[in-house]
């Protein structure tokens, strides 16, 4: 129930890996002070804000998210979930570009494309970004 809530469904950044990933951090942050100071207290609350977010979250999702979003929505849900990241991120098949990171490769190709996880991408953006990676222009 964000104060702000975006027009679009948003399932890009850390939505590709998990739904509710501000909840999973909070959570994990609880749970990590609970171990680091060997505090039941904090434990607990950590597991109540993980129940809460997960009852809360989930009537807020279905109710209001499947109503603006329909399909789409629940194509993303089937394939992220809500606490447990995703291996790698999802791309919603219906806004999969020529320009997008991997494309579903044209039946009867090889399917590799050049810039497609051959490091072109990565070589690309560092040429123009040299000072972040502690590199001097050339």
């Amino acid at each position: 129930m964000p104060c702000d809530p975006p027009r679009r469904l948003v399932t890009t950044g850390p939505y590709a890996y998990v739904s509710n990933p501000m909840q999973l951090s909070l959570v994990t942050v609880f749970l990590g002070w609970a171990a680091l100071l060997d505090s039941t207290h904090l434990a607990a609350t950590g597991i109540v804000v993980a129940a809460a977010g997960a009852v809360v979250g989930e009537c807020y999702e279905r109710r209001h998210l499947d109503g603006q979003h329909g399909p789409e929505w629940r194509a993303y849900r089937h394939a992220v979930r809500s606490w447990l990241p995703r291996w790698r991120p999802y791309a919603d098949p219906e806004k999969q570009t020529s320009d997008s990171c991997c494309p579903t490769p044209p039946a009867g190709t090889a399917g590799h494309q050049r810039g497609c996880h051959d490091g072109t991408r990565v070589a690309s953006w560092s040429r123009r970004h040299p000072r972040l990676l502690g590199g001097s222009p050339t």
